[in-house]
């Protein structure tokens, strides 16, 4: 993701302007009578008007100030499993944000200024007008430790008779007195993990982050942050480590940071989220540590920097290297649990086997979903730098292929059972040794299904 790339204006504030008008005012210079009644009103005088300014009378705009929430509508209101989850700032609450409105106009050749008052959810500003009607700017702010963080300008016209009711959306904007944001996470797990410490690497997409420690308040409740951020798209990973340095549990997510605001809840859906933060059970550790349950890794590194390597289990935190050994640990799944579908995660390039098992096979017994972790860029499983040297062959009666690349295989052989493939490319295949193609070979009995986007 570019840092630059991130959601920064959205609906956050209704504003109903509504008018009352005055009669007739001379304005001079020393004495301004308009002025006094603005005040009454919540309006200031700002600049002279100048020798025999006459304005023909003042409206007094009122109306009410109304939090919708920061979140944009598209993203907040399809809270399910279409969105992906990411840290965003809290919901702006009306008692923590300082509010004004503000209107100028040139009067008489002068730039006028009047300011009004907001309380309880309320505004009232008073605005004179010349003969024939003035248009005013009129902006709607609120303040967060004295920075802008929402607001609106729109013109309103102001003449004897009242204007029609105008609603204003304010928006988020930077400060640019002083535009950086920050990060704050709430964290809790199940004091049975027996979790020693948390370490949180955070930094801007695609660079290296820096890595300090979450502060354990209690067993089970810690909390992090982090401070004076330029606003962007940060990565943000948290690490459970036991007393022996082993890790538990992994976390990884996108931090929306905006100006002047504290990013500090969780959007989307996952099983470790729970209100807005982070929620890890007993089971979720289970689970990962679990690959029946967690999943088998292929290709690329463990959450905390473990290589790919085939004399790895597979866990998340230490995934494999070849198809084969994938194919290999999914077959002993299945012999202990027939049952289960097990998932096979592709997170990197990989080879199909290795120069003693030129053959990725999968069992009978064996029911895997094998998928490629990025859908936007395909991961390729590949016969190596000479076509035709590996190849992939199945027998299962349920096996699922999807969003990956297959480069120069010696052939995908469907023996028996039923493979689906699909949003997937076949290319470069080769013959190998036995001469059944470098495509796919289904032999009699056996089913090949796609449903979408083989090529």
């Amino acid at each position: 993701m570019n840092r630059r790339l991130f959601l920064l204006t959205v609906t956050l504030f209704s504003l109903a302007l509504f008018a009352t008008c005055g009669g007739l005012v001379d304005e001079t210079a020393s004495v301004i009578p308009a002025t006094e009644a603005a005040h009454e009103q919540g309006g200031d005088s700002g600049q002279a008007l100048g020798a025999s300014v006459q304005t023909e009378g003042l409206c007094v705009l009122t109306g009410s100030v109304e939090s919708q929430g920061i979140m944009p509508a598209s993203f907040s209101a399809a809270q399910n499993a279409l969105i992906s989850k990411s840290l965003f700032p809290e919901t702006p609450d009306s008692s923590g944000l300082t509010y004004t409105v503000s209107a100028k106009a040139r009067i008489g050749g002068v730039e006028r200024t009047a300011t009004g008052t907001v309380e309880g959810g309320s505004y009232s500003i008073g605005l004179p007008y010349e003969t024939g009607g003035t248009r005013w700017s009129v902006t709607v702010s609120a303040k967060s430790g004295g920075n802008t963080v929402l607001s609106k300008t729109l013109p309103v016209r102001i003449d004897s008779g009242s204007p029609a009711a105008q609603n204003f959306s304010l928006g988020y904007v930077s400060d640019s007195t002083e535009g950086n944001g920050s990060i704050s996470i709430d964290i809790s797990y199940e004091i049975t993990i027996n979790v020693n410490n948390i370490q949180v690497t955070c930094g801007p997409v695609s660079e290296t982050g820096t890595t300090t420690a979450a502060t354990i308040s209690t067993p089970g409740t810690a909390t992090w942050s982090s401070t004076d951020l330029t606003p962007g798209a940060y990565s943000v990973k948290i690490i459970f480590y036991d007393n022996a340095g082993n890790a538990l549990y992994a976390i990884n997510e996108v931090a929306n940071v905006y100006s002047n605001l504290e990013s500090s809840v969780f959007y989307g859906h996952s099983d470790y989220i729970s209100s807005g933060a982070v929620n890890v059970s007993q089971s979720l550790v289970n689970a990962l540590a679990d690959i029946s349950e967690g999943g088998i890794w292929l290709g690329g590194e463990g959450i905390t920097g473990t290589s790919a390597n085939d004399s790895n289990s597979g866990t998340r935190f230490r995934p494999v290297a070849t198809l084969q050994r994938a194919f290999s640990i999914a077959n002993s799944l299945a012999a202990v649990d027939a049952t289960k579908t097990y998932t096979i995660n592709v997170q990197g390039n990989v080879d199909a086997g290795t120069s003693a098992n030129l053959e990725a096979a999968l069992g009978a017994d064996a029911k895997v979903l094998l998928k490629g972790t990025d859908e936007s860029t395909f991961y390729t499983i590949s016969g190596g730098t000479t076509a035709g040297t590996y190849k992939i062959t199945t027998e299962s009666s349920s096996a699922t292929f999807k969003n990956l690349i297959f480069d120069k295989l010696g052939g995908i052989e469907v023996n028996a059972g039923q493979l689906t493939v699909n949003n997937c490319n076949v290319t470069n295949g080769k013959s190998a040794a036995d001469k059944k193609g470098g495509g796919f070979t289904v032999a009699s009995g056996a089913t090949l299904e796609s449903t979408e986007g083989l090529v």
